[in-house]
């Protein structure tokens, strides 16, 4: 890479010259890179922190699991689908025991597949 393709390097030469490197020198361009570094790390930070928080909003979100007949002994959580006296039930709340129409929505109501 030549000074005309970097424009920090030219401007650091038009500052500084081609004079022997100084601690002062030194440091002010170890002071510039230590910038440029956190810039670029705090952009790549930000956008981890975005895509993490849209991988946990997408697992927070209940997925449909069919669970089969409905039986008194299962415990269901909400996204479970289960059938029961021919219709397809989709569980909206925990629930366990006898059916409890108030955790669940009727999602396909019994009928012929004609």
């Amino acid at each position: 890479m030549s000074e005309q393709d970097d424009p920090e390097l030219t401007a650091f030469l038009a500052k500084h010259g081609r004079s022997p490197v100084t601690v002062l020198i030194l440091h002010e361009a170890i002071n510039v890179l230590q910038e440029g570094l956190k810039a670029a790390f705090q952009k790549h930070r930000d956008a981890r922190l975005a895509l993490e928080q849209r991988v946990a909003a997408l697992e927070a979100t209940p997925s449909l699991k069919f669970t089969g007949t409905y039986m008194d002994t299962n415990t269901y959580v909400p996204g479970d689908c289960t059938t029961r006296q021919g219709g397809l039930w989709v569980c909206m709340s925990a629930t366990t025991g006898p059916f409890d129409h108030a955790a669940w929505v009727l999602a396909v109501k019994k009928g012929d597949a004609r």
